[in-house]
């Protein structure tokens, strides 16, 4: 869709000029023509600015315009533009010790316009001339500075630093497209019941308590540090204690990770204190590349379904030099340290000495006041808890992009509702409970309409697709678990209520697609991210991480 079009037929039907929109939208003339020419990309709240402007001139001439106008507005808004990464280009100046002076004749800006990129105050407008310069200012690196370059884009030498180069620059979240495809379908496919099976847990015999013996040990090492973990989980639970256990921990963990029998054991030790019926909270360490943090992520998901894990993060966490770890339960505390890069010379100190753990305790407590919440879990028992966070929802601008497994429920006819609930021959206080929650859904639905653009992102099927795999009423919000489906009959009666509904309002866009078959994800821009589970259990995650949120807000924004 291209903008000057849109432009073009807004300036025909009102019968005005480039310079009258520019000033009742509250734009600059010189700003408007050269988002006309293509010469600079329009930024989101533009859009809205000239739908609005559009709008009162066509008040005032007592005209209307074309619906198109709006929606195409809309859409353009929401066109998934590559975003220049200056932490990146700062990255690659600072790592190759590139002066902006040396670097200026290249792509032709001055040093002084080429600071401001690099603090985040502009924005290189040409591309390919731009990544162009910067290639060719590369090609003078000395052997031993390219080495540098292509470890920092992670390629070889054989490899084209042209294209990495566009990806480290423009849109970091490209290079986690397959990793994030990866952590979704694995989302979508987890089944609670079937990774409990695997891992034997209802076999998994938790050791009866006991009054544990006061004692101290220090554990220097790799090899002995790793003891001195599992060590800290034995004696937890062997402990007579039920206080939350706390786990904080930024020591490197590509070694431990490369050492299947000490994960096994520890995962195990983990599921055993689940067992147990110890909750845990843990302040996860994020200052990793995004693969590892989504594959962290993905292997919590189980313990996050058990309800037990309350997880956190430290949002300017910097562990330059020193690093740490502190666990404690009730009884045991276990403290670690080492110098980054010396892993092996680090220390590990065990202790059951009440004075000690107490220490350690009040170190954890003040720890978590300085976390703040990385996921959020909900459950039929946290529903109120659920239903607090989505009544805040409309309260918070920002548009809201939701991927459906299914359609979406607030945007069902009543009528035909009361028809599917009668065919299931439901109950009447079932019956009952789910139109009162249409009712909220669709007051919620409509209250954000009024405000903020609405992406709905729902599956189109054949019948011979739907009767393969037929289509349940999303009932996620409401923790309603019964097996109310669709027939296609129905479901094509929804389908085109929801088609209709987009005409008529220029704030919601509706796209068909269906990536996933078990989990909705609704995204507020920048904010957060719900993964609602459909099945085994049906439960939401609420990720807030703004990073991670943004790799999945970029995969998503990419099936529109």
């Amino acid at each position: 869709m291209n903008f000057k079009i849109v432009l073009d037929q807004i300036l025909t039907e009102l019968h005005c000029t480039a310079k009258e929109l520019a000033e009742v939208s509250r734009l600059s003339e010189t700003g408007l023509s050269r988002y006309r020419s293509g010469e600079r990309t329009p930024p989101q709240d533009a859009f809205e600015k000239i739908a609005e402007g559009a709008q009162q001139l066509a008040e005032q001439q007592k005209i209307t315009l074309s619906p198109e106008i709006f929606t195409n507005l809309e859409k353009l808004a929401h066109v998934k533009q590559s975003e220049f990464c200056t932490a990146n280009f700062e990255k690659l100046l600072s790592t190759l010790k590139i002066s902006l002076k040396k670097l200026a004749p290249y792509v032709g800006f001055a040093p002084s316009y080429l600071s401001k990129i690099k603090t985040g105050q502009r924005s290189p407008q040409h591309k390919e001339a731009f990544l162009n310069g910067i290639c060719n200012y590369l090609d003078t690196l000395h052997e031993k500075e390219a080495e540098t370059l292509y470890n920092l884009l992670k390629i070889s030498p054989s490899d084209d630093y042209h294209q990495a180069l566009s990806l480290f620059l423009w849109n970091e979240s490209i290079q986690n497209h397959d990793s994030t495809i990866h952590f979704l379908q694995n989302l979508d496919d987890f089944d609670l019941n079937d990774y409990l099976s695997g891992m034997h847990f209802q076999k998994l015999e938790v050791p009866p308590t006991a009054k544990i013996p006061e004692m101290c040990e220090s554990y220097y090492g790799n090899e002995r540090m790793r003891q001195g973990e599992l060590d800290f989980f034995r004696m937890t639970l062997l402990s007579e204690c039920h206080e939350p256990i706390f786990m904080h921990n930024d020591l490197p963990l590509a070694e431990m990770a490369q050492d299947m029998d000490f994960n096994r054991n520890w995962m195990t030790a983990i599921a055993l204190c689940l067992k147990r019926g110890l909750s845990l909270n843990i302040i996860h360490h994020i200052d990793r590349p995004m693969d590892e943090m989504l594959l962290g992520l993905q292997a919590w998901i189980p313990m996050y379904m058990t309800g037990l894990l309350s997880s956190y993060y430290f949002p300017n966490n910097s562990t330059e030099i020193y690093r740490h770890m502190n666990y404690v339960s009730g009884e045991v505390a276990l403290t670690g340290e080492c110098i980054t890069g010396y892993h092996n010379d680090g220390v590990y100190h065990l202790s059951t000495n009440p004075t000690e753990v107490a220490y350690t305790q009040k170190k954890a407590a003040h720890l978590l006041e300085k976390a703040i919440p990385l996921v959020n879990f909900y459950d039929k028992a946290k529903q109120p808890e659920f239903e607090r966070f989505l009544t805040a929802i409309p309260e918070q601008s920002g548009d809201i992009l939701t991927v459906h497994s299914s359609l979406p429920f607030h945007s069902m006819p009543e009528g035909l509702l009361e028809s599917i609930l009668n065919r299931h021959n439901l109950p009447d206080d079932e019956k009952n409970y789910l139109l009162q929650l249409y009712q909220q859904e669709n007051n919620r639905f409509r209250q954000a309409l009024k405000k903020d653009t609405l992406i709905e992102i729902v599956p189109e099927l054949t019948q011979a697709q739907f009767t393969v795999n037929p289509l349940r009423v999303s009932l996620m919000n409401g923790f309603d678990e019964t097996p109310i489906t669709y027939t296609y009959q129905e479901y094509c009666e929804h389908l085109e209520v929801l088609r209709n509904f987009e005409n008529h309002h220029h704030r919601l866009i509706l796209k068909e697609s269906r990536p996933f078959q078990n989990m909705r994800i609704t995204l507020k821009k920048r904010q957060y991210a719900i993964f609602s589970k459909e099945n085994s259990p049906m439960t939401h995650l609420v990720l807030h991480h703004p990073a991670m949120v943004a790799v999945i807000e970029s995969y998503c924004y990419s099936l529109i």
